[in-house]
C-alpha cells in the first residue's frame, strides 16, 4: 500500500504491485484474497501515468473504490474468476539444504511475500 504522510495527500491510498497474470481495467470488479474482500478498480497507473488497462508483467499502482485494509502478499483477482483455495498442493521442489528433506517434518514454504508452515507427505519422483 502507498500512503504518503503529507497533509495535502491525507486521503491518498493505493496499492502497488506486479500483475502476475491476466489483465485488469479501470472499472473491473475485483476480489482481494485471502480475505475475499470485494472492491472496484477506480484508477490504474503505470510508470506514473494513468492507464485504462494493464497486463501480466506490468508494475502498477491500483486505486480502489473503498478503503481496504490489506497487506503485502494479498492478491487481487477479477470478481468473476474462480480460484480454487486449498490447503494441499502438488509441486516440484528444488532442495538445497545440507540435511535431507524429512517426510512429516514441519517446514516453511515461501510463496512471494507470504510463508506458511507445511509438512511434506510424499515424494513421487527424484
Amino acid at each position: 500500500m502507498i500512503r504518503p504522510q503529507e497533509d495535502h495527500l491525507h486521503d491518498y491510498r493505493c496499492y502497488a504491485g506486479l500483475v502476475l497474470s491476466g489483465k485488469y481495467k479501470v472499472g473491473d470488479a475485483i476480489t482481494i484474497l485471502p480475505a475475499n474482500i470485494p472492491s472496484t478498480i477506480t484508477r490504474i497507473e503505470r510508470d506514473l501515468t494513468a492507464v485504462d488497462e494493464v497486463v501480466a508483467g506490468d508494475n502498477v499502482v491500483i486505486y480502489l473504490a473503498n478503503d481496504v485494509d490489506i497487506s503485502r502478499g494479498d492478491t487481487f483477482i477479477l470478481a468473476n474468476d474462480e480460484v480454487q483455495q486449498n490447503n494441499k498442493l502438488t509441486t516440484w521442489v528444488c532442495w538445497l539444504d545440507h540435511q535431507h528433506l524429512q517426510l512429516g517434518n514441519p517446514y516453511l514454504l515461501q510463496h512471494r511475500f507470504k510463508s506458511v508452515r507445511v509438512k511434506i507427505k510424499a515424494i513421487q519422483q527424484r
